[in-house]
C-alpha cells in the first residue's frame, strides 16, 4: 500500500510533479487564501452537523432505553454526548496546532501581509486538515495508515448499512411494492430493486459538494424534528388513552420499562455511541463554513440538538411500549389501521415507517464526502491542499466511494454484521485517535516553539477561548 501511494503521489502526470517544486508560501496564496463570501452560514453548518449525527441509529435507541431504564438512559446519553463533544474539540484543537506549525514554516519565507497576519493570529479560516493528514504531521505515515484503514473500514460498514436500511424500509412498507413480507436477502427481488433505486438516487447526490445540497440538508433537519415530535407525541397520547387503532399499543399501563437498570448498559452504550458518533467529521463541517471561528458553535449545536431529540424519542417510546424487539418505526406499522376516514393517521403512518429510507438517503451523501476527502488526502500526501481544491477530482473520488457499499448491500443483506463492525471501530475513531492527536500535537508544538504557549487553543475542551500569542 505504501509503494502504491508513493507511485500515485509522484506519478507521471506533470501537474503532480509541478506541485513538488512549488514553494509553500505560493501554495498557500493559491489554495488557502480566504475567499470572500465563500462557504455556508452558521445555521446551515449547524444543520449539516445535526444531520451527520441524526442517522438511522436513533431507531434502535428506544429498545435499548427500555432495558437500561428511563432515568439512567438519558444520563448515560448525556455523558456520551459530552465525551463526543470533547473528542470533536480535540480534533479541532489538533487542526489549530497544525495550522500554527504551518504558519511557523511560512514565517521568513514571504512578506505577504496575509501570511504575516496568519503567523501572528492563526485560525481555521484559511486551512482545514483531514484527520489522517494530522496523523502524518504529528506522528508519521504509520499512524496515518492505521487511522485511514480504521476510518475507511468504518465508513464502508456504515454506508453498507445505510443502503440496507433504505432497501429494507422501502421493500417492507412502501405501497409501491405491496405490503408483503420480504426476506431482505439477495433472493428477494423486491429488495434488490430497492437497492438499485437507492443507487440511482444516492450516487448523483453524493457527487455534489455539501454546500451545493445545503437546501436539501436544511429541509431534512426540519423533517427529522417533525418525525421525532410525531413519534413521541403519538406514543404518549396512545399511552394515555387516545385510540389510534387496535394494533397500536399496548400503552403505559402495561409498560415494563424500569427506571434504573445497570445490566442494560451493555446494550445502551454501543447503540448510543453509534447513534451520536461524529468522529472524523470536523473537517467537513469546517470546510463548508464561511466563518470557521464559529466551528465549536456548529458542533455543539449539532450534538446538543441530537441529544435532546434522542432523549425525547427514546424515553417516550420506551415508556409507552415497554420492551420492543424491532426498530422503533416498526411500531407505527399498525398506526391508524381500523379507524375509518383516517387519512391524516395514514399519512403519519407512512411518514414514520418510511422515514428510515428518507433519513439514510439524506445522510449518505455527507458520509460519502467524508470518506472521499480522506481518500483524496491519503492519495495526495503533502499535496492534499491542492487536491482538495480540484472539484472534478473530488467528485470522481466520491463516485468511487458511493458505489461499492450499494453493490455490497445488494449482494449481502446482513445488517447485524455491518453494525457490529462499525460499533467496534467507532470506539477507536472517537475515543482513541483524537486524544492521541491532542497529546502528540501539544508535544510537537512545545518542541517547535520551545514553551507551552500552544497548550491551549480556542477549541481546547478545558475552556480555552483565545489564541496565545506565540509569534
Amino acid at each position: 500500500m505504501d509503494s502504491f501511494l508513493r507511485w500515485w503521489r509522484g506519478g507521471s502526470r506533470g501537474e503532480r510533479r509541478t506541485i513538488n517544486t512549488t514553494p509553500l508560501p505560493q501554495r498557500y496564496e493559491l489554495y488557502h487564501r480566504k475567499r470572500r463570501n465563500e462557504g455556508v452560514s452558521l445555521i446551515a453548518a449547524c444543520c449539516i452537523a445535526f444531520n451527520l449525527v441524526m442517522g438511522s441509529g436513533f431507531l434502535a435507541l428506544p429498545a435499548a432505553v427500555a432495558r437500561c431504564g428511563l432515568i439512567l438512559s438519558p444520563i448515560t446519553m448525556g455523558v456520551v454526548c459530552l465525551v463526543m463533544l470533547t473528542s470533536l474539540a480535540w480534533e479541532a484543537e489538533a487542526m489549530a496546532r497544525a495550522e500554527a506549525l504551518e504558519a511557523r514554516a511560512l514565517r521568513g519565507q514571504s512578506s505577504s501581509p496575509s501570511l504575516l497576519s496568519r503567523v501572528r493570529r492563526p485560525s481555521l479560516s484559511d486551512r482545514t486538515f483531514e484527520v489522517c493528514e494530522l496523523c502524518r504531521i504529528f506522528c508519521g505515515k504509520k499512524l496515518e495508515m492505521a487511522y485511514a484503514g480504521t476510518f475507511l473500514l468504518y465508513y464502508l460498514a456504515t454506508l453498507w448499512a445505510y443502503a440496507f436500511v433504505f432497501a429494507e424500509a422501502l421493500s417492507t412498507f412502501s405501497p409501491l411494492f405491496g405490503h408483503e413480507a420480504c426476506k431482505h436477502d439477495v433472493a428477494c427481488v423486491t429488495y434488490r430493486k430497492c437497492t438499485f433505486i437507492f443507487g440511482i438516487l444516492a450516487v448523483p447526490l453524493s457527487i455534489l459538494e455539501p454546500g451545493e445540497q445545503i437546501s436539501f440538508q436544511m429541509v431534512m433537519s426540519v423533517m427529522r424534528v417533525v418525525i421525532v415530535v410525531l413519534m413521541a407525541s403519538t406514543a404518549l397520547l396512545s399511552a394515555y388513552g387516545v385510540d389510534f387503532g387496535p394494533g397500536f399499543g399496548p400503552g403505559a399501563a402495561t409498560s415494563t420499562a424500569p427506571f434504573v437498570r445497570f445490566a442494560g448498559l451493555g446494550r445502551l452504550l454501543p447503540a448510543t455511541v453509534f447513534a451520536q458518533n461524529m468522529g472524523g467529521q470536523v473537517p467537513l463541517v469546517a470546510r463548508e463554513m464561511r466563518d470557521r471561528d464559529d466551528l465549536n458553535k456548529a458542533l455543539c449545536a449539532g450534538l446538543a440538538g441530537s441529544f435532546v431529540l434522542y432523549s425525547i424519542l427514546a424515553v417516550s417510546v420506551a415508556y409507552s411500549f415497554g420492551s420492543i424487539a424491532k426498530a422503533a418505526n416498526c411500531q407505527w406499522d399498525a398506526f391508524g389501521v381500523g379507524i375509518p376516514y383516517s387519512v391524516l393517521l395514514d399519512g403519519i403512518r407512512w411518514l414514520v415507517v418510511l422515514f428510515p429510507a428518507v433519513d439514510v438517503f439524506s445522510v449518505y451523501p455527507l458520509n460519502v464526502s467524508i470518506a472521499a476527502d480522506t481518500l483524496v488526502t491519503l492519495f495526495a500526501g503533502d499535496r492534499a491542499d491542492r487536491a482538495q481544491r480540484q472539484v472534478g477530482y473530488r467528485r470522481a473520488m466520491r463516485a468511487c466511494v458511493a458505489l461499492p457499499p450499494i453493490i455490497g448491500a445488494g449482494c449481502m443483506a446482513n445488517l447485524t454484521a455491518m453494525i457490529d463492525t462499525a460499533g467496534i471501530l467507532v470506539f477507536l475513531i472517537c475515543c482513541g485517535f483524537p486524544p492521541l492527536l491532542s497529546v502528540l500535537g501539544q508535544r510537537k508544538c512545545r518542541a517547535a516553539f520551545g514553551d507551552g504557549r500552544l497548550d491551549t487553543t480556542r477549541y481546547t475542551p478545558d475552556g480555552g477561548r483565545t489564541w496565545p500569542k506565540y509569534a
